[in-house]
């Protein structure tokens, strides 16, 4: 069998030179598709702003309106939630393997949580604790 065709076979493990190549050609391809219709005016900047403009626009942001100290607020809400859910769900999940009295309790409770999207929560916790910094 020719060299290529080692690319294609089943279950076989990729040579990391092409492994290395495969990863590689993806973002080149989204940024080559990009940089085309962008710069080649097929979209307007409006709706697709060129790759210079979106770096000039990520650097205006860190230094003049402070988008990494932003960014540090929300990682430290992001974390203090996860502390919270692990100190509330961990215990309760094990009292819950544990004991039936416990799980009967809980789960009518926990059980159509489980099967909802995180994105479904955002309307409820943005009237609870709203979106500005206090």
């Amino acid at each position: 069998m020719g060299r290529g065709s080692d690319l294609f076979a089943l279950r076989e493990p990729l040579p990391k030179s092409a492994a290395l190549a495969l990863g590689l050609v993806a973002p080149a391809l989204v940024l080559g598709v990009w940089c085309l219709l962008s710069y080649g005016g097929f979209v307007p900047p409006d709706f697709l702003p060129s790759p210079t403009e979106v770096v000039r626009g990520t650097i205006q942001l860190f230094v003049q309106q402070d988008l990494g100290r932003a960014i540090l607020v929300s990682s430290r809400r992001i974390g203090l939630a996860f502390l919270i859910a692990a100190a509330v769900a961990l215990p309760l999940g094990v009292l819950m393997g544990a004991f039936a009295a416990v799980h009967r309790l809980f789960e009518p409770i926990v059980a159509p949580l489980r099967y909802m999207p995180i994105s479904a929560f955002i309307p409820l916790l943005i009237l609870w604790f709203g979106i500005y910094e206090k």
